[in-house]
């Protein structure tokens, strides 16, 4: 009788599966900014576009952006393209606590 139990309810378990797929719809193609700003440390910025939901691969760093930092005391450094780390870094500014910073970015002609 165990056995019969076990049998009819490996059936019904296995039995009620069906396989869906779905295709999700890509959807408008949107520039990303990753900034990252840490105390006593370099700035970074990565700018990549966006890809469709179900994409596997890393999505591809945009170098041809003009990414600019500028801090509340007025000064301010246009980013440099790393093409080892494909990210754009500051080579002067630092974070520094309580500071309010302000990124721009230029990519095809928007900003």
């Amino acid at each position: 009788m165990k056995n019969i139990f076990i049998l009819l309810s490996t059936l019904v378990l296995f039995s009620c599966q069906k396989v869906i797929d779905i295709t999700p719809n890509n959807g408008d193609e949107k520039v990303v900014i990753q900034g990252n700003l840490y105390n006593d440390s370099i700035v970074y910025v990565v700018v990549t576009k966006s890809t469709g939901y179900l994409n596997k691969t890393k999505p591809l760093s945009i170098s041809t952006a003009v990414v600019m930092l500028s801090d509340g005391n007025g000064a301010s450094e246009v980013l440099t393209w790393n093409s080892v780390k494909q990210r754009f870094e500051s080579v002067v500014m630092k974070g520094v606590i309580n500071d309010n910073y302000t990124l721009k970015v230029d990519l095809e002609g928007k900003s």
